[in-house]
């Protein structure tokens, strides 16, 4: 309910104003940064292809966005307000309605292989998290909120709301599909809500997509080189979606026994995916660590596996 004590009549002129579409996709950012301020980006930058690839690439992990899947079937409604009446048929508003969405996401076009049982539990283990949304409509409006002038931040959700169920072919679906719905914070505001329009930015903000978490099986590890076949979470058991053409200079080495760069004298690709990693040669039991830095992949995972010369 509203601070009545400090309010008086607001102004009622109004101007054009873009008419939020549809929201068809939705960017997950923490919701607040690592000084405890809420998280959101200057409206006064440049909102170009480099400037959103940057945040999706963002080592900081309080800083990055997270695109999630398109969804389908979208409905975002506030259930109505809780009211105190009294006896004499007045009343009072005890507690906003909560909005609440429910959608669907569905294995088609640029949604290809997001229906996996590995994405239903990402979207469950949100339930950990203090995130927020921003909404990605199908006009390719950016939708956040406005709480600080000049800065657009993410939608705060109720993190404990979250459910993503898997559903299955056959069990009511033509097509495997997963069943989304969470809420919003209840310190959300409607009237805080705005968009950066399409035509503000220079790139659909739609394609962007979000980070594969990348893992290392090392093998054939001697003195002067080793082999990393490195594979994402997704594909079957026995033939997992790989990290193919790494070149080079993707690449450093580290040996953390020595505290000293290991130079990298040629890396080799094969077969797709496993890479052959050759080096001036190291004393046997010294640890190495590969680091690998490209766009589109997280590759902590790697950094964290360390290399025992054999």
């Amino acid at each position: 309910m509203a601070n009545c004590c400090s309010l008086t009549l607001a102004n009622t002129g109004f101007g054009c104003t873009p008419i939020m579409e549809v929201v068809e996709k939705f960017i997950e950012v923490s919701y607040f940064a690592a000084d405890g301020s809420i998280n959101g980006i200057d409206v006064t930058d440049t909102f170009n292809l480099a400037y959103f690839t940057a945040l999706v690439n963002a080592a900081d992990d309080e800083q990055r966005w997270y695109p999630l899947p398109f969804v389908k079937n979208m409905v975002d409604e506030r259930a109505d307000s809780d009211f105190e009446t009294y006896d004499d048929k007045t009343k009072l508003e005890r507690m906003v309605g909560i909005r609440s969405v429910k959608c669907i996401i569905v294995p088609f076009g640029q949604n290809s292989g997001s229906v996996s049982p590995q994405m239903v539990g990402k979207f469950n283990d949100k339930k950990c998290k203090v995130s927020g949304f921003y909404g990605i409509t199908k006009s390719k409006q950016l939708v956040g909120e406005m709480i600080t002038d000049n800065i657009l931040s993410p939608i705060r959700i109720d993190n404990g709301s979250i459910s993503a169920k898997l559903v299955k072919t056959g069990s009511g679906a033509v097509n495997q599909k997963i069943d989304l719905a969470f809420d919003w914070h209840i310190d959300v505001q409607d009237e805080r809500l705005r968009t950066i329009e399409s035509d503000e930015m220079s790139t659909d903000v739609s394609l962007l997509t979000g980070l594969l978490d990348v893992t290392a099986a090392y093998t054939a590890i001697s003195q002067t080189s080793f082999k990393a076949t490195l594979k994402t979470q997704y594909g079957s058991v026995l033939n997992p979606v790989l990290v193919e053409g790494l070149l080079a200079g993707d690449m450093s080495l580290y040996n953390i026994t020595d505290s000293a760069s290991v130079a990298i004298s040629s890396i080799v690709e094969s077969p797709d995916g496993t890479y052959k990693i050759n080096y001036a040669s190291q004393t046997v039991a010294d640890v190495l660590r590969l680091t690998i830095s490209k766009d589109g992949y997280d590759f902590t995972a790697v950094t964290a596996a360390h290399i025992t010369v054999a």
